[in-house]
């Protein structure tokens, strides 16, 4: 017998990630600012990297696409 998954969707999967305002803001970001998504830090450092941090997590991408699944699955 098969398993059965569920995967959560939003509605950027199916408009596309470039409609997302999220991922329209961490596209804008510049090197040194920094956002606030509820508890957790987002910011672009002086080398250009995206960091994530919670109390819990510090987590960092090179690549906006990349990090903004990281943020989803937070």
């Amino acid at each position: 017998m098969g398993t059965i998954t569920a995967e959560q969707t939003n509605i950027y999967d199916f408009l596309g990630i470039n409609e997302d305002p999220l991922y329209k803001k961490l596209e804008d970001l510049k090197e040194g600012e920094m956002l606030l998504l509820g508890e957790t830090l987002v910011r672009k450092n002086s080398h250009g990297l995206y960091e994530l941090e919670t109390r819990t997590q510090h987590e960092q991408a090179k690549d906006v696409i990349e990090f903004y699944k990281k943020i989803l699955n937070c």
